[in-house]
């Protein structure tokens, strides 16, 4: 952080990935120059990086919560925010038990749903166009049903609780960016573009992408057969040593 901060190149248009195990003076540097670092509890707990930072009193102001790899694990960010959530409540609680004190919920709700919405806009740098919904900003909306079976009567006796704590990605109705992308649960035909000018030449439904993922799926099986997957592995080992 100091050699970034020396050179010039630590701002808000830098936005770190995991930041894993940063020490307090590194942290103090990132916050200070106001940069941001995306956090994937997901990842970063399965491969034993240290917990989630994004949780740190000291540097969760310039945190967010993101996604790392659909191919290994969810893909849906209420995932991310819940895996957070829970595992720095119990990493608090340990402490707190190991003290001789009550476990207690230190982590709010509020910070949770401010990690996976307004901070992200803020990492990007578009806190002026998405992350809240305010007049003039523009329309990216995820609409639950409150109705669902794992969101009702929670959502009645507290809405923020029941989106963090019960709800999944089978509760949305609507999803819009821009324009809906998904109504009645049911996903929008995705319009393909000729040109990066923006003329829609043709509209796929997800019925034709998902064939069109199963066959590059049994492409890529093809591709790798005979090929020793052992020493692959052993690269890709050597990278975390």
């Amino acid at each position: 952080m100091n050699l970034l901060s020396e050179y010039g190149l630590l701002d808000k248009n830098i936005l770190f990935s995991h930041v894993n195990g940063i020490a307090e003076s590194d942290a103090q540097t990132l916050v200070k120059h106001g940069a941001f670092f995306s956090t994937t509890p997901d990842t970063e707990l399965q491969m034993g990086l240290g917990g989630i930072v994004a949780f740190r009193p000291d540097v969760k102001c310039n945190a967010s919560i993101g996604v790392d790899c659909h191919a290994n694990n969810s893909g849906d960010l209420l995932t991310q925010l819940r895996i957070g959530l829970q595992h720095s409540r119990a990493t608090d609680n340990i402490k707190a038990l190991q003290a001789g004190q009550h476990p207690s919920v230190q982590v709010k709700l509020e910070e949770v749903f401010n990690l996976g919405t307004i901070q992200g806009a803020k990492a990007v740098n578009m806190e002026d166009q998405i992350g809240s919904i305010a007049v003039g900003k523009l329309a990216d909306l995820v609409i639950f049903d409150s109705t669902s079976p794992g969101m009702i009567c929670a959502a009645e006796e507290n809405p923020l609780a029941a989106l963090l704590l019960h709800a999944n990605v089978g509760d949305i109705e609507m999803v819009i960016v821009d324009e809906i992308r998904k109504e009645r649960r049911q996903l929008a035909d995705v319009k393909t573009l000729e040109s990066p000018d923006g003329q829609a030449v043709e509209s796929v439904a997800w019925g034709e992408v998902t064939r069109k993922l199963l066959k590059s799926r049994e492409d890529v099986k093809k591709r790798g057969q005979g090929q020793d997957q052992q020493a692959g592995m052993q690269f890709l080992f050597k990278s975390f040593l």
